[in-house]
């Protein structure tokens, strides 16, 4: 079992072991969400979500063009 897997110990700890095992390239991937694909696997890798897609709702492009009028005050 890796340590970071090892649900005993505390977050850090595992966090800490995660990084040190991680490459570079690994670390650099995980910040931009950037996934390779490896063509030998039957799973393919995750696509990387834009800012739209990230719970799979609509994103401000998609209802922009649904506003609320500016409330107005009665006299």
């Amino acid at each position: 079992m890796n340590t970071w897997n090892n649900t005993s110990l505390p977050a850090h700890e595992r966090a800490t072991a995660l990084l040190a095992a991680m490459s570079r390239r690994e670390k650099i991937h995980q910040l931009a969400s950037f996934w390779e694909r490896n063509e030998e696997e039957s799973v393919p890798a995750p696509e990387p979500a834009g800012a739209g897609e990230l719970d799979g709702q609509a994103g401000p492009a998609d209802t922009a063009h649904q506003v609320a009028p500016w409330p107005t005050r009665s006299r």
